[in-house]
């Protein structure tokens, strides 16, 4: 068969035919007959197993409205298996026509003659009716949506149900290999109870159920609004989902509307409460993202009452049952019974899902180190299993994730499509243990894989920035850890003695004396001296080196000199325990000043991974996710307001626990102090035992307590890109919160009345942040309880996003900020440094840079689905759960002061170029995930 195809499919016949020629005949008939019985037998079998499994009560479960049969509507087609083999015999079939064809065709031209001649025009033949298969298969699901609308006009007091969903599938790993092996035929949709009360009775009734199995009509992926979108005047023919890539995580999202007769649902039901829904296989694979579902009382042509149901949750793996209530936001005190109930019965239904695993030895924390640390060492975090351990658990255990967690498909493909790049680019990279040999030999690595060459921030080229203190200053100014400094009234007392007063301040600095600049509160020190307790964890062949950064800004801001940074760096003291410490300034010798840039940055960049990445935005994150599906109803304003800032937090974080900080995770390969001896890990253990609270993070508080704000001097407007980017962002953020929260609460009292939030602060206190790190009197009070509603958004989305989306850039060049450091810088001048060459052997060996390198494109992607603050445009945000009412309003006001911001960042986003055109964008509203998803 091989041949036949290399040599083009040419006729093998002779006018005088010889032995060679007669057996390329033979094989030419062979192989023809060979595809044409393979197709017919295949076309046969689909056939076959599709009638088997194409169910009985097919048009029942499609138009049940319309047979008001007592009974339920029933699949027929319980198992998986049928439902994938009724769903893709259709291709198969076309496909197994085609083939036929092509070896009739194969026959056809080796034969000739008139016999050629009819078996070409059969394989024609063949090729029409894979076509008109094709066309019945679009006959078929045409001509049910087409009577289920005529029953709707023949019966204008019908109620109309639309049910908005996405089918999606399986994102786990294995479940992606499962759908391909599938070839991508699997479809389902849900059925569904509508719920109502009739206003002489006490408790919910059910008042029917549709069976939506099949069918719908497929919606053009750049039209389809949702409920909010048509509530706040979107234009529905605009670009929406271009600009909301998770509204369009497939391709395939259907709308169906089924009509029910007016009897089921009487006049006087009163208010629709909520919707139940169901997967009725609860063997598959596929998944649905459930958009919406609205129901519309209609009386002759006219509207006259329509429910809205929002959802954007997700159906399949492990969850087949969901409870969407009606869009109305809602306090638990203020409902009726009835409802009350019901969210009770929804979210016991969550907590048998959404469980508590606990940080302990048992759960992977088996170092002697840790022998000291408590129980609930850190936050608590999802369990995925009470077989699997919190750290370096299977993959299989990504079934015990809750689906709604998965993410897209087309996220799902693109991020491990960037691991997968990203261990071929370690792959390439040889002699791993070895320092690098020269700084080209570092650029020339970019070339050998499919990870972009770094931009650094004065320089395209890597190799001309690096070394530079203006580029030093940049990342300390607006780089991946914007806030590691404070301002200094005095210097800490071990710095102090070797860094006197007196010391004379670089030109670029303004001149002068130390001392005046501190009296002209200028001076910036970023202290890491704690990590003298964590030298002890360093891995062979690594160090981490404790040490004190001193920064100056400029008189005037930098105002004087624009296109460059506000600060200058003035000296660095590295500390040790077993020689004495070290201070470098800029007049040291280049290459043994660049020494200590880069020790301090080594230690930067493990402070930066291990607690301001990991601890206090990942996993101080998480707690809140898990506590809010268990004690917040969907209907609770608190929860439509949190949800879009939490989603596939856990699921992300779940990830790192199974490749990043595990043993023998990324982490142990790239970090100073990570292997056996688990130092990284307790690095966040300590900072969350000593220096977390649940108010951290709160933007304007913190800024001020080291001396940041505006206001304070240090750094005046225009000089400083992450606070000036940030605090707008907070700004909304609160005002949002602000607005929800004494819209639903008219006072202190409303706030301990409700159960949820109350049960969700004592959850948050005895499981979620063990040890006592977190006061539920905090949720007690509209004030505090507005603070840390707004820290928890601003971590998820604004603080996130400055300090994740930056790694490439400033991690990818390994020596540049290399999370693993081999030695110290020589204990004496005498032992001059003479060459940047000598200089990397002091810093990174290959195989740290380019993991690292691999880990950071990863991290640093933002790949698809994101649901951003805003749009480019400044329009509403998407997947609202408030449809009306208070929290409506409130989302269109954060939609326009976000707007607002959007054009202001534009605007200052060219005063923060330092030399390579690139740009601090990383707090533009648009460009800021709502949640913590990568």
């Amino acid at each position: 068969s091989w041949e036949v195809l290399r040599r083009g499919l040419r006729p093998c016949c002779a006018s005088s035919p010889d032995p060679e020629s007669l057996s390329w005949t033979t094989m030419h008939i062979e192989s023809g007959a060979a595809l044409f019985a393979a197709g017919i037998l295949l076309c046969f079998a689909a056939s076959a197993m599709g009638r088997r499994a194409m169910p009985r009560a097919y048009s029942a479960a499609m138009l049940d409205g319309a047979t008001k049969s007592s009974a339920e509507p029933r699949l027929d087609c319980g198992a998986r298996v049928r439902e994938i083999l009724f769903e893709s015999s259709w291709v198969v079939v076309a496909l197994a026509l085609i083939l036929a064809g092509v070896g009739v065709w194969i026959a056809g031209q080796t034969m000739g003659g008139m016999m050629g001649l009819v078996l070409e025009t059969a394989a024609l033949v063949l090729a029409a009716a894979a076509l008109l298969v094709l066309f019945l298969r679009w006959v078929v699901n045409w001509a049910l949506n087409f009577v289920s609308d005529a029953y709707g006009r023949a019966n204008p007091e019908a109620y109309a149900v639309t049910v908005r969903y996405e089918w999606t599938f399986d994102t786990s790993v294995l479940g992606l290999l499962r759908y391909f092996c599938a070839c991508g035929f699997c479809r389902a949709a849900p059925s569904l109870r509508i719920i109502g009360e009739r206003a002489s009775m006490a408790s919910p009734r059910p008042l029917t159920r549709i069976a939506t199995w099949w069918g719908g009509k497929r919606l053009p992926l750049r039209t389809a609004p949702d409920v909010a979108e048509e509530r706040q005047g979107v234009d529905p023919t605009g670009d929406v989902y271009a600009q909301h890539p998770e509204l369009a995580i497939s391709a395939f999202i259907t709308e169906l509307t089924v009509y029910v007769p007016r009897d089921w649902l009487p006049a006087d039901a009163g208010e629709l409460l909520y919707v139940d829904l169901e997967m009725p296989d609860r063997s598959s694979s596929t998944v649905l993202l459930l958009h919406s579902v609205t129901v519309k009382r209609r009386f002759g042509s006219a509207e006259v009452q329509t429910w809205h149901f929002p959802s954007f949750s997700k159906l399949g793996v492990n969850t087949f049952q969901l409870r969407v209530f009606e869009g109305t936001a809602s306090l638990p005190q203020n409902d009726a019974p009835a409802v009350r109930q019901a969210r009770r019965e929804a979210l016991e239904r969550n907590r048998a899902l959404w469980k508590w695993r606990a940080y302990t030895p048992a759960g992977g924390f088996t170092n002697p180190a840790w022998a000291g640390q408590p129980p609930g060492a850190l936050p608590s975090a999802l369990n995925v299993g009470d077989d699997q351990p919190l750290l370096g658990f299977s993959i299989d255990a990504q079934d015990e994730m809750p689906v709604d967690e998965y993410f897209g498909a087309t996220k799902a493909i693109d991020f491990y499509t960037a691991a997968v790049e990203s261990q071929l680019a370690v792959a390439r990279v040889g002699r791993l243990d070895e320092p690098w040999a020269s700084e080209e030999e570092v650029s020339r690595s970019w070339q050998t894989t499919r990870l972009a060459a770094p931009v650094l921030w004065t320089s395209s080229d890597p190799v001309a920035a690096w070394k530079q203190d203006a580029e030093f200053a940049a990342q300390m100014l607006q780089g991946s850890w914007p806030d590691s400094w404070r301002v200094a009234d005095a210097l800490p007392r071990r710095l102090a003695q070797h860094l006197p007063t007196s010391t004379p301040l670089p030109p670029e600095a303004g001149g002068g004396t130390l001392g005046l600049a501190l009296r002209q509160r200028r001076i910036l020190v970023t202290d890491m001296s704690a990590l003298a307790s964590y030298t002890q964890y360093a891995q062979a062949n690594a160090t981490l080196i404790p040490c004190y950064v001193v920064c100056a800004a400029k008189p005037d801001g930098g105002a004087g000199s624009p296109g460059t940074p506000a600060v200058v760096p003035v000296a660095i003291l590295l500390l040790f325990e077993d020689r004495s410490d070290q201070l470098y300034t800029t007049a040291d010798a280049p290459n043994h000043w660049l020494l200590a840039k880069t020790a301090a940055r080594s230690a930067m960049a493990n402070i930066h991974q291990a607690l301001v990445h990991a601890l206090r935005c990942h996993l101080c994150t998480e707690p809140y996710a898990v506590a809010l599906r268990r004690h917040l109803s969907a209907k609770h304003p608190l929860h439509k307001l949190l949800l879009p800032h939490i989603r596939y937090t856990v699921l992300i974080n779940f990830l790192a626990r199974l490749a990043l900080i595990s043993p023998g995770g990324i982490f142990d390969k790239t970090s100073s102090i990570g292997g056996e001896k688990q130092g990284f890990l307790k690095l966040m253990a300590d900072e969350y035992e000593q220096g977390w609270t649940p108010l951290s993070e709160h933007l304007p508080d913190k800024l001020r307590a080291r001396g940041l704000m505006p206001d304070q001097g240090a750094l005046p407007t225009g000089s400083y890109p992450y606070r000036d980017s940030a605090l707008p962002i907070w700004d909304a953020l609160e005002s949002y919160v602000r607005s929800i929260v004494e819209s639903y609460y008219a006072s202190d009292a409303d706030v301990v009345a409700d159960e949820e939030l109350q049960a969700f602060a004592r959850d948050l206190a005895t499981e979620g942040f063990p040890s006592g790190r977190f006061d539920p009197s905090l949720l007690r009070a509209r004030a505090s309880l507005i603070d840390v509603i707004t820290t928890v958004c601003w971590v998820a989305s604004g603080r996130h996003a400055a300090v994740n989306f930056l790694q490439y850039q400033q991690y990818a060049y390994g020596p540049n900020f290399p999370l693993w450091m081999i030695k110290a810088p020589p204990s004496t001048r005498q032992d001059t440094v003479t060459t940047v060459e000598e200089a990397l052997s002091y810093m990174c060996t290959r195989g740290g840079s380019i993991n690292q390198a691999a880990t950071v494109w990863i991290l640093s992607e933002y790949g698809s689905p994101f649901l951003m603050l805003s749009t480019p445009g400044g329009g509403p945000r998407f997947q609202e759960l408030f449809v009306e009412g208070p929290g409506l309003e409130a989302v269109r006001e954060l939609a326009r002061r976000l707007s607002a911001e959007e054009l202001e960042a534009n605007e200052r986003a060219g005063g923060t170029a330092r030399g390579s055109g690139l740009e601090y964008r990383v707090l533009t509203p648009s460009l800021v995930p709502q949640s913590i998803a990568i």
